[in-house]
């Protein structure tokens, strides 16, 4: 706030300040949530999780954290389609799953 001497110019170094950053903020987590819906297939496994994983933990500190439920349905739907029969047997099970 160097420079500014009236309260008006200070708010409104503020409120730009975190106009830009909020702005950034929301199309930061549009392109995770894309990324989600996009990493599939092609790869290994256990990269496919680990770039999901990845994902997920960088939402919740932006204020977009994934429920449980959520994490699990990016997993399955970005199976290849040797994995449906896993798939069907999670989605068929009656106890709660988690993403471990």
């Amino acid at each position: 706030m160097i420079g500014l001497e009236t309260t008006p110019e200070i708010w409104h170094r503020l409120s730009t300040h975190f106009a830009s950053h909020t702005t950034h903020t929301i199309a930061k987590i549009k392109n995770l949530k894309f990324q989600l819906k996009a990493s599939k297939k092609e790869r290994s496994v256990h990269t496919y999780l680990l770039d999901v994983k990845n994902i997920v933990e960088t939402l919740a500190p932006l204020g977009a954290p994934l429920s449980m439920d959520e994490h699990i349905k990016v997993i399955l739907d970005g199976l290849l389609e040797e994995y449906d029969a896993f798939v069907t047997a999670i989605m068929s099970r009656l106890d709660p799953y988690t993403v471990d």
